[in-house]
């Protein structure tokens, strides 16, 4: 659930902040919490990978390799791109 309300926190104030510029996305506050979101989502990532899925057949898979390739096969792509801080690797403004 936090990381829900995390992910529409964003999509609204990242386009705000970065479209409008208004004075406080260059703020002390703005950028802890940008840096707490990012923080949060690269944790659920983590988290992901350990968390079992049920396969097919209904059944709870526990192994952690099938896991990790289940993950890495679907949401991991979506997952990595929506957390990176593109303003820190050079790619935002």
């Amino acid at each position: 659930m936090a990381i829900l309300l995390i992910a529409i926190w964003n999509s609204v104030m990242i386009p705000v902040a970065e479209f409008f510029r208004p004075p406080w996305s260059d703020t002390a506050w703005y950028s802890n919490l940008d840096e707490a979101s990012n923080v949060a989502f690269l944790t659920d990532i983590l988290i992901s990978f350990n968390t079992i899925y049920y396969d097919v057949d209904g059944e709870e898979v526990h192994e952690r390799k099938l896991i990790a390739i289940h993950y890495l096969t679907g949401m991991f792509a979506l997952d990595m791109i929506s957390s990176l801080p593109f303003s820190k690797v050079g790619l935002g403004s």
